[in-house]
């Protein structure tokens, strides 16, 4: 968290961030417990950093760290995939930026970094490959679960709750705390009004 703040925005930026990560609730609590989530967020945050070094400067070596990392996070838990939108997007950004949006030897880097997480996610996760098929029908029946397909017992708490207000008052009551989860989202609106 730190490095992402510091290589983004400044040093200052990197010690608040962490500084806020470090007292982030919902991440106390599953480090007490010590489930997977944990391990994930520190492999989405290696994946991240190493998007960023992607984007700005475009080394193969970062293209292939990122592509670890990344492969790392979904074999921790698949529900990391959207992790490969910000390779692309560092791939994309380092392209235009430096005018090699066509450069076959750029686009090399990023589908050597592709290569290296599937080697990985599969290297991990070898279930992907033994089994298929039960890899597919489990995902299946998450996504079935998620989109309101298929109600088990534990996620009719769910049901009947405002989209949004829902995901907000959990955000700031339980994720970060109240006190981080206000200085969130207060922070949130003042980007928006400089924005606008």
């Amino acid at each position: 968290v730190f490095l992402i703040g510091k290589r983004l925005f400044s040093r200052r930026a990197g010690c608040l961030a962490s500084l806020f990560f470090a007292f982030t609730v919902l991440h106390i609590q599953l480090s007490h417990f010590l489930t997977v989530d944990v391990m994930l967020t520190s492999l989405v945050m290696l994946t991240i950093y190493w998007c960023v070094r992607v984007m700005q400067e475009g080394r193969f070596r970062h293209y292939c760290l990122a592509g670890l990392f990344a492969g790392l996070s979904l074999a921790t838990k698949f529900t990391a995939l959207p992790i490969l939108l910000p390779f692309g997007f560092a791939h994309l950004a380092y392209c235009w930026r430096r005018g090699k949006i066509l450069s076959p030897a750029q686009w090399g880097k990023f589908f050597g970094g592709i290569a290296a997480c599937a080697a990985v996610f599969i290297a991990c996760e070898p279930f992907f490959l033994i089994d298929h098929k039960e890899f597919m029908r489990q995902l299946r029946e998450q996504r079935d679960m998620v989109q309101g397909r298929w109600a088990p017992p534990w996620t009719l708490q769910y049901t009947h709750t405002m989209k949004g207000l829902y995901q907000i008052k959990n955000l700031v009551a339980y994720c970060m705390g109240a006190p981080l989860g206000i200085t969130v989202l207060v922070g949130r609106g003042y980007l928006l009004c400089r924005w606008f």
